[in-house]
């Protein structure tokens, strides 16, 4: 498989994440633990409580989300820290966004109990589900040999 490859938005479907929240996975790599997503969220969907195994960059492609009270709109780039814990995220107007972790979100309910846990291995099963593995596989480079 190659290591360079597009998925093409057209070629793949939303898939169910929470209520009015959905989903499409863009890349896996097991090595890091690492996964690229985008997201999209209906008007006043509201993701739950969350804490944040590894760091997370995402980008506003289109709407408005609020992460801890400070909203982030379209051409916005945020960044959330490894650790993080968020009470939720709101959209008060359709949102998508693409995002990449760089370790596990673990769902939380209300006495901040893990309910449910998004990760690579996770993000492998979606994108399997959707018919896009081993496309979205981030390869490993190859390893050079010294001859001599």
């Amino acid at each position: 498989m190659p290591r360079e490859f597009v998925v093409r938005d057209a070629e793949s479907e939303w898939q169910d994440t929470a209520d009015g929240v959905w989903h499409k996975v863009l890349s896996v790599d097991e090595r890091t633990g690492g996964f690229s997503m985008m997201t999209r969220m209906a008007p006043g969907a509201v993701f739950p409580s969350h804490r944040h195994q590894g760091a997370i960059h995402y980008y506003v492609v289109y709407g408005e989300v609020e992460v801890q009270g400070q909203p982030a709109r379209t051409g916005d780039f945020g960044f959330e820290q490894a650790g993080a814990i968020h009470d939720s995220t709101i959209t008060p107007i359709e949102t998508v966004c693409f995002n990449h972790y760089f370790g596990a979100l673990e769902l939380l309910d209300e006495k901040g109990e893990v309910v449910s846990v998004i990760d690579w291995k996770w993000a492998k099963d979606q994108a399997e589900k959707a018919g896009r593995l081993p496309s979205v596989t981030v390869e490993p480079p190859p390893v050079a040999t010294n001859a001599g």
